[in-house]
């Protein structure tokens, strides 16, 4: 028959509760405050990184500063005819590349229409992809970087429109395809809309492009194809 013998704990002296166990357990404290403390700097170091990495990666000498792979993407915006028709000698300049003409589906039928009548439309239409999706350039630039999923190793892309827009494009693209893996690129065409941008315009954009980024939301998107169908009905 076994019998539980309960030891008795052994009682601290007088000493050890006074003067020694006071700076233990402060120092206990003190080492659980730091640990939480240094996790704040650290979790906005990396939030930091992540929200300026696409800057930061285009850096010489940092892998996304070069292509990894020579497909080669050419971009355009359908909603001015001079943009296409840039776009278009630009992709007929550079065998195997790709050219992917953006707008809504009625801006697409009208470009083609205009670059019949100019006979600027290719006769033969192997390498050109339309994207009907986005109600505007953040929109269209988030259809674009789905699309380019597809694609197994990134390349080059060159976004073509007027020199106005291009800044914003760029912004907005370097963010959301940028981040992938693609160089980007732009090559500006005269058309006949130079209104310069606005600056806060150009931040608003990029702030909408991180949420996507960040969570594949865009809070604007319902917002901008409501306006847009309101004007076009």
């Amino acid at each position: 028959m076994r019998v539980k013998v309960r030891r008795r704990r052994r009682r601290r002296s007088r000493l050890f509760r006074s003067l020694i166990r006071p700076p233990l357990e402060l120092a206990a404290s003190l080492g659980q405050v730091c640990r939480r403390w240094l996790a704040v700097p650290a979790a906005g170091a990396l939030l930091t990184a992540w929200w300026f990495w696409p800057w930061i990666s285009t850096m010489p000498g940092l892998p996304n500063s070069a292509p990894r792979s020579a497909e080669e993407v050419i971009t355009t915006f359908v909603e001015d005819p001079q943009r296409a028709i840039g776009a278009i000698a630009l992709w007929r300049e550079r065998p195997g590349s790709l050219l992917v003409l953006q707008g809504r589906s009625s801006s697409q039928a009208e470009n083609r229409e205009y670059l019949i009548t100019q006979k600027r439309w290719p006769s033969d239409e192997r390498g050109m992809v339309a994207l009907t999706t986005g109600c505007d350039t953040v929109g269209q630039l988030a259809a674009l970087e789905r699309w380019l999923r597809q694609r197994r190793n990134p390349g080059r892309l060159t976004i073509v429109t007027s020199p106005a827009h291009l800044g914003r494009s760029m912004a907005i693209a370097h963010i959301l395809i940028g981040t992938r893996g693609w160089i980007i690129t732009g090559m500006p065409v005269i058309t006949g809309d130079n209104r310069p941008e606005d600056d806060l315009r150009t931040l608003r954009d990029q702030g909408r492009a991180q949420l996507i980024r960040a969570f594949g939301w865009d809070p604007a998107a319902d917002a901008v194809c409501a306006v847009r169908d309101r004007f076009n009905t």
